[in-house]
Order: C-alpha cells, then structure tokens, then sequence
C-alpha cells in the first residue's frame, strides 16, 4: 500500500481589508445618502477659556450649516457680548451681518436697524418714518438679492431677554423668507437663562419652533 506523502493543501487565509482613503470613504457615503459632516475646529484666542471657544465654533458651525435659528444663553460676565463681537469681527466674508448689542424695542426699530447695518438704508433714517409694511417690503427685496451672489444674512442680537414678544414674532415672520430648504436670514439670540424662560410662553410658541440649536455658555 502506497502511502501519500504529499503535503496537504493551503488553507485559505482571508485577506484582511485594506484601510479605504478618505475620498473612497466619504464617496461611499454620498452613495449611501450618508454624507460626511466634518466636526467644526476649535481654535482659542487669547484670554478665552474653552467651554467659550466650543460654543464660538458651535455657532460658527450651525451657520454654515445654515441653521435658521440658534439660542445662546448664558449668565452674566460669561462671555456673551464678547461672543456677539468675535461673530461680527471674524465673520464669513459671504454673510451679511447685523450685530445689535442693544435689543431693539419694536418691530420697527429690529427691521430699520438690521436694514441700516447691512446697507439698504442711510444711518440717519429714522423707523418712525417707514411702515412696518415697508420696511418688510425692503427686507424681502434684500434678501432676495442675495440668491443670485450665493451669499445669506445674519442678524446676532444680544442682551435677548429684554425682547418682547412682538419683536420675537416679527423675527419669526423674517425668518419665511427662504429658498428651497435654505434660509435667506439667519439669526442668532444671546442672552441670560431668562430667555429660555421667555421662549417658553404659550404666545412665542411658534417662535419657539423655530429654533434649530440651543447652547449654553458656562462660566
């Protein structure tokens, strides 16, 4: 009897898979209706502490991602004026920016001073002069203005606790104006606890709906 000394055959051995590039990876999940979001940088200036960093690239990161509306709150000597500044000096040289550091006390006066900043009035026009119609009417021309420059508006409005709520209701109706699912004004409300506690009432409901992010600036 012959006996068969011949080695075996090789098991198989799996390959293990190979690491996919970023372009394969991020090409996939396109393909998966999945895309890729990129976390946003956290870069500190001098003098700032952390937890105000993050929510400095937070808010700079919902608007590019073109959240309609953010809510900031925080108590006070946190930082939160210093925020309002830091949007307005290193802003995106595509938005249109309007920062107010002192709310607005009626409808009129929110429309005619975002109007003023961005340019489509003189700063001595007076809002006692012009219809809330009017200037609405103005707002919309605007804004419509931008879609063809690809470029949005943004409006950042500090101490917002002291808003009232016809002021917050006319923000609302601003923030209709759109194309597709993008919104042609941006806005984003910074003020003390107190503003959580206004947004809550019945009346704001709507306005409540509104918001796309809420953060918090810790001490």
């Amino acid at each position: 009897r012959m006996l068969n000394l011949s080695p075996g055959p090789t098991p198989r051995r799996e390959l293990e898979p190979l690491p996919q590039p970023r372009w394969a990876v991020k090409a996939r999940a396109e393909v998966l209706d999945q895309p890729v979001i990129a976390a946003p940088s956290v870069l500190r200036a001098a003098g700032q502490t952390r937890a105000f960093a993050n929510v400095l690239g937070t808010v700079r990161h919902g608007l590019q991602q073109n959240d309609r509306l953010i809510v900031v709150t925080g108590d006070s000597g946190t930082g939160k004026t210093l925020l309002c500044r830091a949007l307005m000096e290193e802003a995106d040289p595509r938005l249109h920016m309007s920062v107010m550091l002192q709310p607005p006390a009626t409808p009129e006066d929110l429309l005619a001073q975002f109007l003023r900043d961005v340019g489509v009035l003189d700063n001595g026009t007076s809002a006692m002069l012009m219809s809330r119609n009017s200037l609405m009417l103005a707002l919309q021309r605007f804004l419509e203005s931008l879609i063809p420059l690809r470029r949005r508006a943004v409006m950042v409005i500090d101490e917002a606790q002291h808003l009232t709520p016809m002021v917050l209701e006319q923000l609302r109706l601003a923030l209709n104006f759109e194309t597709g699912d993008a919104a042609l004004l941006q806005v984003v409300l910074v003020g003390q606890p107190e503003l959580d506690t206004l947004l809550r009432w019945p009346e704001l409901k709507r306005v409540a709906q509104r918001i796309s992010m809420r953060l918090a600036v810790l001490p």
